[in-house]
């Protein structure tokens, strides 16, 4: 029986054609929702055609050029200024070290902070005022006086203003408490206060920004927003690098030691946990000087606060220091690795960093073993070290004047917050007693041509000429009889060949007096034990012992360029 067979019609093919039901409708709640033909009608909506014209073309815009922060409003004059100091001031102030920290992070600080701003716009004018004066001749000193006063008005005008915008941020330390970035602003814009103070030679000034800038660092106990290295943690969110404002907050503190009256020296270094050097190596120039500079912050503040503790915290504080001299030695070790990993052209771009931090070294060198308090004889087994350290400091000028004298006038003293080598040629010239090697140090003072620190090169200069006097001439106070000088104590020195272990200065101290003149005491071995005073003078007075000490530096190498 056949089955029933079910036959399926296909399906005709529809063609579309390009006619007007094909065309792209717009519905109505793309752009008219207020329709409502739809609804009343009750069809549904077959849209209409969309005629829309074209847009104007598109215009590119560059945004206008910024040299302040979006709140101020600058001038020709503030501009021009702005320029000065991203061009000149800037490089100078950079130092051997960390130069990205000034170039990059200082500047855009300044566009985010008017109280840097401004103390910026003040810094970069006392330094062209500085430069001026120091080219001005004696056949037109109206011309320049006259400019040199427009640039201190504005300074001072600026300076005013910075101050005035620190004064909100510290206001609410006492309400709302601060943020990391008003902490970091206040240190900053101290640190500038202080590069101001020193480029117009205020010492006075310079010494109370850099004592209050180093309470507030310890009350706030800064240095651990750079160990904690976590995306959360306030540093991260800075506009500086938090490396380089510790590593220049520990600078001032060096700079510090036996700048203050006793009572007033920092403590903080040795508040805060020992400081140790890191197991990874050194990756670049800057890491090697980040961790320099706090080690040896850490040991001459031990050291200089030795001599104002009781002699039962002089025991613990000398065992901190013989941690620290440690330390310093795996430094060394890291640091020669990473000298041997540096090609050529890396060796000849930092050359300047490697031969301060060499220079550095050779004082730490020197001075291991001896005790602050002890004999200052024991420095004469070290003059070979002393040496070495005046013929790495010829060198060292040799490179470093040419590129400093083509940014600015040949007489003028740029202001730099590096990592201090003036210090170590004051350091070795107070220590080493050859005579000749002493005045070596004596002239590389007078005619270092960058200031690194709160004393000017030049007092620095007249104050080891000073030491110079003192020790070498015991009796100028005194009776002299034969080749022996009769003193209150034993005296055992020999004109000119030897002296002895009681005049020899063991401690300087300076404070500042009444009538703002800085005050210079010294202390020998033999005023120690007898429990003397000291010899005091001020600074500007400093001159009349010059030219003695000057007589014997007529053999010394002139340091040409």
């Amino acid at each position: 029986m056949a089955s029933a067979l079910t036959v399926v019609k296909p399906k005709a093919f529809k063609l579309k054609l390009r006619d007007s039901h094909c065309v792209r409708r717009v519905k109505c709640d793309e752009s008219k929702p207020t329709c409502k033909k739809c609804l009343v009608l009750g069809r549904n909506c077959g849209g209409y055609a969309y005629r829309g014209g074209f847009g104007a073309p598109l215009s590119l815009c560059r945004p206008a050029q910024t040299f302040s922060p979006p709140d101020i409003q600058c001038n020709q004059q503030e501009i021009w200024m702005f320029e000065f100091l991203c061009k000149y001031a800037v490089q100078q102030v950079a130092g051997a070290f960390d130069v990205s920290f000034w170039k990059v992070d200082f500047l855009r600080a300044t566009q985010s902070s008017p109280a840097l701003w401004h103390a910026s716009l003040a810094l970069a004018a006392v330094t062209a005022r500085m430069q001026i004066l120091s080219t001005s001749t004696n056949t037109s000193p109206c011309n320049y006086t006259g400019q040199a006063q427009k640039y201190y008005t504005f300074a001072l005008s600026h300076y005013n203003k910075s101050i005035q915008c620190l004064v909100p941020i510290t206001q609410r330390c006492l309400t709302s408490g601060l943020t990391y970035r008003d902490q970091e602003t206040l240190l900053l814009a101290n640190i500038l206060f202080i590069g101001i103070c020193c480029t117009q030679d205020d010492l006075d000034q310079a010494m109370h920004h850099a004592h209050n800038n180093s309470k507030l660092f310890n009350s706030w106990k800064f240095w651990q927003h750079v160990h904690d290295s976590s995306a959360s943690s306030p540093s991260s969110r800075g506009l500086m690098n938090a490396d380089s404002l510790l590593t220049l907050m520990n600078f001032f503190d060096y700079q510090l030691v036996n700048s203050l009256e006793s009572k007033n020296l920092p403590m903080w270094s040795i508040k805060r946990d020992m400081i140790s050097c890191s197991a990874t190596p050194f990756q670049s120039i800057v890491e090697a000087y980040f961790e320099f500079q706090s080690l040896l912050t850490g040991l001459l503040e031990i050291i200089g606060n030795t001599w104002t503790q009781a002699d039962t915290l002089q025991g613990p504080l000398l065992s901190k220091a013989a941690v620290y001299v440690i330390e310093l030695g795996v430094w060394q070790s890291k640091y020669k690795s990473f000298r041997r990993s540096l090609t050529a052209a890396q060796i000849q771009a930092n050359a300047e960093g490697i031969a301060v931090l060499s220079l550095m070294y050779t004082v730490v060198e020197g001075s291991v073993g001896i005790n602050p308090s002890g004999s200052q004889m024991a420095y004469d087994d070290r003059n070979h070290l002393f040496r070495r350290l005046a013929d790495q400091g010829e060198e060292l000028y040799q490179q470093l004047v040419p590129r400093v004298h083509r940014l600015a006038a040949k007489t003028a003293l740029v202001f730099s917050p590096s990592l201090s080598v003036v210090g170590l040629f004051f350091f070795a010239g107070i220590k080493c007693r050859d005579a000749a090697t002493r005045r070596r140090f004596i002239r590389l003072l007078e005619e270092w041509p960058r200031r690194e620190g709160l004393w000017n090169n030049r007092n620095l200069a007249r104050l080891c000429q000073f030491i110079v006097f003192t020790e070498e001439h015991p009796g100028h106070l005194m009776l002299q009889s034969g080749s022996r000088w009769i003193g209150p104590y034993e005296c055992q020195c020999v004109p000119g060949a030897l002296i002895c272990d009681n005049h020899r200065v063991c401690h300087m101290e300076t404070s500042l007096g009444a009538d703002g003149q800085v005050l210079v005491t010294l202390r020998t071995v033999g005023d120690s034990k007898m429990g003397l005073p000291g010899n005091t003078e001020t600074v500007a007075a400093l001159g009349r012992f010059c030219r003695q000490v000057s007589d014997g530096m007529m053999t010394c190498r002139p340091l040409s360029t």
